[in-house]
């Protein structure tokens, strides 16, 4: 397990999570209306489309998803210091803690990948070397779930389902 290794997974796992955040949520960027007139946390109804929930999820938790990205970008800049492993584990389960609409997530691996990452944060929180390569196996899970999930969303973009 090399540094060079750890750092290339961290980058596409960035990567990753940026392009699902845009993919996930109705793909596009136009970001207005929504039309959810009951703000808050579930806001969306089992009528509403499933592209509309995922914007409204967008929309709900824009900041989290900056957050998690700055997040990334800090530990994923050249060996994780503790401090940004930190931000990273406590960006990560609050990630998890809003879960993408079921319509495009019905395995929840958005929830599973964000417990994997801040997992693999609380391990690089330790400091050094070998701390960063204990995370490795956690962030090549999250990968690999994330990438299920887009893969996932993506077929039902083409679809037209979303």
């Amino acid at each position: 397990m090399r540094v060079s290794t750890m750092q290339t997974v961290k980058i596409t796992l960035a990567a990753c999570a940026a392009a699902l955040a845009i993919a996930a949520c109705g793909g596009g960027s136009s970001g207005g209306g929504g039309g959810s007139s009951s703000g808050g946390g579930g806001g969306t109804t089992a009528s509403s489309s499933c592209k509309d929930q995922g914007e409204q999820w967008k929309k709900d938790n824009s900041g989290t998803l900056k957050d998690f990205q700055s997040a990334i970008k800090d530990f994923t800049n050249g060996v994780p210091s503790a401090a940004s492993a930190k931000k990273l584990e406590g960006v990560a389960n609050t990630a998890a803690s809003h879960p993408l609409p079921s319509c495009a997530d019905p395995k929840g691996l958005w929830v599973k990948a964000m417990h994997e990452v801040a997992k693999a944060a609380k391990s690089a929180s330790k400091g050094g070397i070998e701390a960063t390569a204990e995370a490795l196996p956690e962030l090549e899970k999250a990968l690999t779930d994330l990438t299920k999930l887009q893969d996932e969303v993506k077929h039902k973009v083409d679809l037209g389902q979303i």
